[in-house]
């Protein structure tokens, strides 16, 4: 996922929140408590194939933390296939 900047010289890092999408509204967790850069990208790579998340960031500056970001809803994908199962599946020999 992707964010904007806040535009801010102050800002340290970034702490990330995923709640999943049976959770309440007030139920996230934290995935990063300080990402150590500046940098406005994550790829969470824990996710659930063919599950719901929200997701929210807050800047950072070392001696605060801001409101956090507005929620963004995501739904991830069915797990890929391998070429194995898939293949074998095909009675293809590799």
């Amino acid at each position: 996922m992707n964010w904007d900047d806040p535009g801010d010289d102050s800002v340290s890092g970034y702490r990330i929140e995923r709640r999943g999408d049976g959770d309440g509204a007030d139920q996230f967790v934290i995935l990063v408590e300080d990402s150590g850069s500046t940098a406005v990208q994550y790829v969470d790579s824990t996710v659930a194939p063919e599950s719901g998340y929200f997701y929210r960031v807050r800047a950072l500056n070392g001696s605060s933390v801001s409101e956090p970001s507005a929620e963004i809803g995501v739904f991830t994908a069915s797990a890929p296939l391998r070429w194995g199962s898939y293949s074998a599946q095909r009675g293809m020999r590799w």
